[in-house]
């Protein structure tokens, strides 16, 4: 039980600190500029009836994603070329799971295929 007490009086020693520093957040003068500075650029974004989104891309800039979306960072497979020097044949894949692949695989040996790669 003297465990929990001690956790709710540090919690309230904390939030006391976190109180304090707003406090004095609040009276710096660059925090009052861009407090106003934020009120007057939405009132203009509000008046000429523009996305936050919109002012961005005026501007040149790019929006940052919104909360609670996910960007999607998948990059591209590379694309390869296999060259079978036996048969002539050249097949375009990104893996080598390709089933003409997999079949000179089969027949070659892996590290013989992977030698005919060359990147598109």
């Amino acid at each position: 039980m003297t465990s929990l007490v001690n956790k709710y009086q540090e919690k309230l020693r904390a939030a006391e600190a976190l109180r304090r520093e707003i406090e004095a957040l609040e009276q710096n003068q660059e925090l009052q500029k861009e407090k106003l500075f934020i009120d007057r650029l939405n009132d203009l974004v509000n008046e000429y009836g523009f996305s936050r989104k919109q002012v961005l891309e005026i501007m040149g800039l790019k929006a940052a994603p919104e909360e609670g979306v996910k960007v999607k960072t998948e990059r591209k497979r590379t694309q390869f070329i296999y060259r079978n020097p036996h048969s002539g044949e050249q097949v375009e894949a990104s893996s080598t799971r390709n089933a003409i692949i997999t079949a000179w695989i089969e027949q070659y040996g892996r590290d013989v295929v992977l030698e005919w790669r060359t990147a598109v």
